[in-house]
């Protein structure tokens, strides 16, 4: 996730006083998919490059969790990158067009060279983020901590239960080697195949 930032400009993103730099910023965007698909990396590789003004300016990492899972993702501010993502599992491969962060294309490619299932939603950019903000201010009104719509600590998209296994991802509990369904899942139904 990179984003070219003129350093003339005056960004907040390249101000140190401000905690400027990619990694908390736009580094948090390939992040957060890779830690909701795999869970919380337990151990992590990476490499950077500073900014002239003084901030990070590039960082590549390795995430990988104690089941042996990995995640690549990068960040910078040294240039446009491409907003794609890609999740690949041993049954499936996910792939975002993108910008990944954004409402639009997802394509399910089956392992061994099966016809893709693209699943098509209209491109509106930042503008569903008034979703997000309503649902803030109905919470607040209603002195609730958070939503019930994704209660911790299964804040992720309904999909997200069936998304690890269906990908071949899918978390275990010590006592079992069967795949688990996020707490407080609603999804009853088969993922996709």
């Amino acid at each position: 996730m990179g984003e070219s930032v003129d350093p003339a400009g005056g960004h907040r993103i390249l101000r140190a006083d401000l905690a400027g730099g990619p990694l908390l910023d736009l580094g948090t965007y390939p992040v957060s998919p890779a830690t909701w698909v795999l869970g919380p990396a337990e151990s992590v590789q990476a490499s950077g490059r500073a900014h002239p003004a003084g901030v990070n300016g590039q960082i590549g990492a390795v995430l990988s969790t104690g089941r042996g899972e990995q995640a690549v993702v990068h960040t910078t501010l040294f240039s446009d990158t491409p907003t794609t993502a890609v999740i690949a599992g041993t049954e499936v491969t996910l792939r975002l067009p993108g910008p990944f962060y954004h409402p639009g294309d997802v394509v399910f490619t089956p392992a061994g060279g099966r016809t893709p299932l693209t699943y098509t939603e209209p491109r509106i950019a930042h503008e569903g983020l008034h979703f997000e903000a309503a649902e803030v201010a109905r919470c607040i009104k209603n002195g609730h901590l958070e939503t019930p719509c994704a209660p911790w600590p299964t804040r992720s998209p309904p999909c997200g239960c069936w998304t690890r296994s269906g990908i071949g991802a899918a978390s275990t509990s010590p006592a079992s080697s069967a795949p688990q369904r996020a707490r407080g899942c609603a999804r009853d139904a088969a993922p996709p195949r």
